[in-house]
């Protein structure tokens, strides 16, 4: 992206680790795709096309040798894309399989079309933890404004045991969540921190996570652990330097 910075955890990055704290009330046993890009030159068609196949290929646990309670292949569940550029927003969502869907691309090429840098840009290919929110509706990132303002936000992980709760999925209470701590005032960086830790720490708090069950290495050269019905691991591994 020239000028621009990227942030996949796909197949590209130097070094990838998904994290389970046993502090956090999130459980990674359900991974999702997410593209970050915030550039001073167009958005790539090339990126967004390649991310998509992720739909398909994307890594999960058993690519390593590790549990993995659902048998499902890649991110299939739905797809979002949001940004943010000099002469406004372009957002789109779908809730089929990003390779199996059209709209994808339709909504790539639109976006390259309308969004003139700098841009800030956010991509989602989804594994849903629960069959029935499989729609759009659910389609991460999700968009609220604020005061005016637009904000979108996109989650990796699940609350256990959290389902649905008066219509909404838990990505959706933690936006609520973080909006509320946030307030409407444009914060400075280090306040815009404390006050999503404040929302962290809260949320923790209200959903602790499950005693871990037992422990064992990973044949990948991680760690697989047991929390639950979920497992988690931490991975670094030669193959995707």
């Amino acid at each position: 992206m020239g000028n621009g910075r990227e942030a996949w955890n796909g197949r590209r990055t130097v070094r990838n680790e998904s994290r389970s704290s046993g502090k956090s009330a999130t459980s990674w046993a359900d991974m999702c795709r997410m593209l970050g890009i915030v550039s001073r030159k167009p958005a790539s068609v090339d990126t967004l096309m390649a991310f998509r196949t992720l739909a398909d290929t994307g890594r999960n646990f058993r690519d390593f040798g590790c549990p993995q309670p659902n048998p499902k292949t890649g991110h299939p569940d739905g797809w979002g894309i949001a940004c943010q550029s000099a002469e406004g927003e372009f957002y789109a969502r779908g809730a089929l399989k990003a390779t199996d869907d059209p709209r994808y691309e339709e909504a790539v090429r639109k976006l390259v079309r309308v969004c003139s840098p700098p841009l800030i840009l956010l991509a989602h290919l989804r594994y849903a933890s629960k069959k029935d929110t499989i729609q759009e509706q659910y389609a991460h990132p999700f968009r609220k404004e604020v005061d005016g303002r637009v904000a979108f936000f996109a989650h990796n992980g699940e609350i256990e045991g959290f389902g649905l709760r008066d219509g909404k999925i838990d990505t959706q209470f933690l936006f609520d969540r973080f909006l509320e701590s946030l307030g409407t005032a444009v914060r400075p960086l280090p306040e815009f921190k404390q006050a999503v830790a404040k929302a962290k720490a809260g949320i923790e708090a209200e959903f602790p996570r499950k005693a871990r069950k037992s422990s064992r290495p990973c044949p990948a050269g991680g760690a697989c652990s047991e929390t639950g019905s979920s497992s988690s691991f931490r991975l670094e591994d030669s193959r995707w330097s």
